[in-house]
């Protein structure tokens, strides 16, 4: 509680406003506070105009709560025409006098009207309150063909509420780009096809330079010399901050109302926030500065001795267009188009994602969809890291950089997560909803996480109870994969090894230079690969249960290991040619394959994610495939040694 007598005055009831005055509530502010509104009209949710137009929100649902103590006031259709801060007084339009100790302006924008011809005709609009809302909603009906002039968000919503009544609708923009500032051209191709889909034709790099009409509005003439008949216009083309109140006290002025990073204006005990106010000499077209400057206020103004201040944070926007999700932040748009920037895009089913990079540190990102990773990406953005070729990499392929983090509520069900019983999503939940609530629960109804474990640390995440350590033991798999590639390596580096001319018992060259030895060598390398195949047995088959997966691991790759170095015996390195050739390439690249998948293995196991066990399961399916023509290649070479 502050003990504060002095009078806060806050000067506009938009969503800034009324968060302060929320704020403030929660905090415990008990001094005395007035909130002024202009519109007749209790605060609503000005985001949601558009909505309103279209008829998918009725007027209710824009209402916004404010919190008010008994002996705080609101004062809407309230306008304050003149502030004298040397003397603490507030006049409004009904002359009426407010004294006050603090006062915060949250005046918000008006919206731009472009200074050409024909703007005061009747059948001209803006759309920036309720009021023009109203009015535009009026119009719905009578007009047969409207202009709407700019391709930000505002307008792109207001030209697709436009023609849901089935009037033509036309979308003027100066950019070659859709929401310039947010997008790139691609992003923007998607959008403008989504809006022709609705019914609204997008007009790219082109202006208007004149409404043609008597009285009435009759067309427009466009910047390329074209006459567009119409008899609407509605004007989104940006806002401009509603500075007039501070400017005729004598508070400084720039584009906005100037602020520190206390949010003082010039005048000792005034602040301003929001998008009246202008900060390092830029303002904010977004909600989101303006409700975390109310945020950093209201605890200045609860506690003198609080030392938060407001510094320039990462812009970004999280939008909803059309009815889909965009998302900007950073070095985005036209502003940023230089070769000095790099990027990786991608895009698939409607999905569109971008990462842009500077000096290969990430500087922005743009998405269209769907992107859980978006809050994330904006941290990264902010401390602008360097991204590793494997993420580089597994963005373009997958569209995600973090996956292993992912919230498993939000996987879809057909995403596999336990490889080994090809266990997904979907059917976990459905395991959870009927009592598998931990892990013992989940292995003894569907098998996920009972063959090699790598998956548990994930199943966590789906259930409510029994937390499983990370899988242990895996580094003597490691040091052993690490050991069979170094075989693998030198099988092709080194030379075809000698045959001694002279007889000697102690001589190995027999092993690959005599034809009884080498059948001896082929048929024990032949047999134990198919006792190294039964791991998959053991994998696939529930019933197949006799010892522990791990156990079976081990088997699979130490009998992997033997015939490997049987094959050094068998073939003594020399080179081979034809169907022979075929069956060299094939065996060395499924143990090859193996290799990287116990590798991928160990590290899934210490960064369990979706992500991983996709590439595992790829990798997996890859090194069994690459074993299929095994059994046709090793008759072909029996066949041949036999035959011939």
């Amino acid at each position: 509680m502050t003990g504060n007598n002095e009078p806060l005055l806050i000067v506009g009831n938009g969503p800034v406003g009324v968060h302060l005055v929320n704020e403030l509530y929660r905090l415990g502010y008990d001094g005395p506070l007035t909130l002024f509104g202009e519109e007749p009209y209790a605060p609503y949710n000005r985001v949601q105009l558009s909505s309103l137009i279209s008829g998918s929100c009725a007027w209710q649902s824009l209402n916004t709560r404010v919190h008010l103590r008994e002996h705080w006031q609101t004062r809407y259709h309230t306008r304050i025409t003149d502030l004298s801060p040397a003397r603490g007084m507030a006049t409004d339009n009904y002359g009426s006098r407010h004294p006050y100790g603090k006062l915060v302006m949250a005046t918000g924008s008006l919206p731009h009207i472009p200074a050409i011809p024909g703007t005061t005709l009747k059948g001209v609009f803006a759309f920036r309150n309720f009021d023009d809302a109203q009015r535009l909603m009026g119009r719905q009906v009578s007009s047969r063909h409207t202009v709407v002039v700019g391709g930000g968000l505002l307008g792109i919503e207001t030209a697709r509420a436009m023609a849901k009544y089935g009037t033509r609708v036309t979308l003027i923009h100066h950019s070659p780009v859709l929401m310039n500032r947010q997008l790139d051209e691609a992003a923007s191709d998607l959008l403008a096809a989504a809006l022709n889909r609705d019914a609204v034709e997008v007009v790219l790099a082109n202006g208007v330079l004149a409404i043609d009409g008597a009285r009435q509005v009759e067309g427009v003439l466009l910047r390329d010399g074209g006459l567009q008949p119409c008899d609407t216009v509605i004007f989104a083309t940006g806002i401009r901050p509603a500075v007039d109140l501070a400017r005729q006290s004598g508070i400084a002025v720039g584009q906005g109302i100037r602020i520190n990073a206390r949010l003082e204006t010039s005048q000792p005990g005034h602040y301003a926030i929001g998008e009246c106010s202008e900060f390092n000499g830029r303002i904010f077209g977004l909600v989101a500065p303006g409700l975390e400057q109310a945020a950093i206020l209201a605890r200045r103004l609860v506690d003198p001795e609080d030392d938060s201040e407001y510094r320039e944070v990462l812009l970004s926007s999280s939008l909803k267009v059309i009815q889909t999700p965009v998302f900007s932040a950073g070095a985005v748009g036209d502003a940023f188009d230089s070769p000095s920037f790099d990027a990786i895009t991608y895009r698939r089913d409607g999905v569109y994602r971008k990462l842009v990079f500077a000096r290969r540190r990430l500087v922005g990102a743009i998405a269209l969809g769907d992107w859980p990773e978006a809050e994330r990406v904006k941290v990264a953005i902010d401390r602008q890291q360097r991204l590793s070729p494997w993420r580089s990499w597994l963005f373009k392929r997958s569209g995600v950089l973090w996956s292993d983090q992912s919230n498993p509520a939000q996987l879809p069900a057909s995403t596999i997560i336990c490889n080994c019983r090809q266990v997904s999503a979907g059917a976990i939940r459905a395991c959870i909803e009927q009592g598998a609530d931990n892990l013992d629960a989940l292995g003894q109804r569907c098998g996920a996480g009972t063959v090699c474990g790598s998956c548990q640390p994930l199943l966590t995440g789906f259930t409510a109870s029994g937390n499983s350590p990370t899988p242990q033991g895996q580094w003597p798999l490691v040091a052993w994969a690490a050991m069979v590639l170094a075989l693998l390596t030198a099988f092709f580096a080194l030379p075809p090894l000698a045959i001694d001319d002279s007889y000697s018992l102690s001589s190995l060259d027999h092993w690959w230079s005599d034809s009884q030895y080498r059948q001896i060598s082929g048929f024990t390398m032949l047999g134990l690969l198919s006792l190294g195949m039964l791991v998959g047995l053991r994998k696939r088959i529930k019933r197949f249960s006799f010892l522990k997966f791990a156990t079976w691991r081990w088997f699979h790759v130490v009998l992997s290991t033997l015939c490997l170095a049987i094959l050094f015996l068998h073939t003594g390195l020399g080179a081979t040619q034809g169907l022979n050739r075929w069956l060299m390439l094939c065996f060395t690249g499924a143990v090859g394959l193996g290799i990287i998948t116990s590798l991928l293995t160990h590290w899934e196991s210490r960064s369990p994610g979706v992500t991983s066990k996709s590439v595992k399961r790829w990798l997996t399916t890859a090194h069994l495939v690459s074993f299929w023509p095994l059994p046709v290649l090793v008759s072909f070479h029996i066949l041949s040694v036999y035959w011939f």
